[in-house]
């Protein structure tokens, strides 16, 4: 079974981490599209026992990330910052709201202090 790439053509790898070694390891998959290249992973998940994470790439662009259960963590990472940017453009998107925008009229957040409640009042 050939499970790593003998060639650096392709540019898909992991970064294989242990605890309290990062990067331990660095794969090169044979691998020519993304679905092949995380099916390839149950290979490098098998070679590395105790590992705490594998992280799968296609140059710079970050694909997947393997937790080892083992230890504690789902199989799956937890979403990652660009997951979290996209789901909150879809809630801004769902109540209308952009960045900067005033909030609207039924929103009881005093933007002044940052609290709940009525605005503060203001001196006259």
């Amino acid at each position: 079974m050939r499970q790593f790439k003998e060639s650096g053509v392709n540019s898909y790898f992991c970064i294989v981490n242990m605890p309290g070694v990062p990067a331990r390891e660095i794969c090169v998959l044979d691998a020519a599209d993304d679905a092949s290249a995380i099916k390839a992973l149950d290979a490098v998940e098998a070679l590395w026992i105790g590992f705490d994470t594998i992280c799968l790439y296609q140059g710079e662009r970050f694909i997947k990330v393997l937790s080892n259960p083992a230890l504690g963590f789902p199989r799956d990472g937890l979403a990652l910052r660009h997951d979290l940017d996209q789901a909150a453009s879809r809630e801004q998107s769902r109540w209308g709201r952009t960045s900067g925008a005033p909030p609207p009229d039924g929103d009881r957040r005093n933007t002044a202090s940052g609290s709940l409640g009525p605005p503060a009042a203001h001196p006259a």
